[in-house]
């Protein structure tokens, strides 16, 4: 007893089972590329990551710099140091703000050579000033 349409029924399997594999293949790729595609992505924004990190700490390290030579500026007790030695020790940490200037990128260092053009005239103002002591804030109470 075998079947009439062998020949027919072979052709049907093989039809069958190369439009599986093909569906199989079809389905096994675009699950390979869906996961390439992010892993390659989550690679570049962790990159991305590092860097503004990187950034922020220079960012960070150039605000205290900032805030240490503003407080040297206006500390009277530094300031009754010569003028020369004065002028000397904050220039030392002005040029040190400029490396780290370099360091950053160039994008988002606009606003880094300004910064440090006012701290240099800030520096020569309070040196070449007859007088050495920090204004005082008016106090409006003491006037009326």
């Amino acid at each position: 007893m075998h079947p009439i349409n062998k020949a027919e029924r072979r052709n049907a399997f093989v039809n069958f089972l190369l439009l599986f594999i093909v569906t199989v293949a079809l389905i096994t790729t675009i699950i390979f590329f869906s996961m390439e595609v992010p892993l390659a992505e989550n690679k570049r924004l962790r990159e991305e990551i590092s860097q503004m990190e990187k950034e922020r700490e220079m960012a960070k390290a150039f605000q205290r710099s900032i805030a240490e030579i503003k407080e040297k500026l206006t500390d009277p007790g530094y300031l009754k140091n010569p003028p020369y030695l004065v002028r000397r020790r904050i220039q030392g940490r002005i040029n040190s703000l400029d490396t780290l200037m370099n360091q950053l990128p160039h994008s988002d260092a606009s606003i880094y050579p300004s910064v440090i053009e006012v701290l240099h005239s800030w520096n020569d103002a309070v040196v070449n000033s007859q007088v050495r002591q920090p204004v005082e804030p008016l106090n409006t109470a003491d006037n009326q």
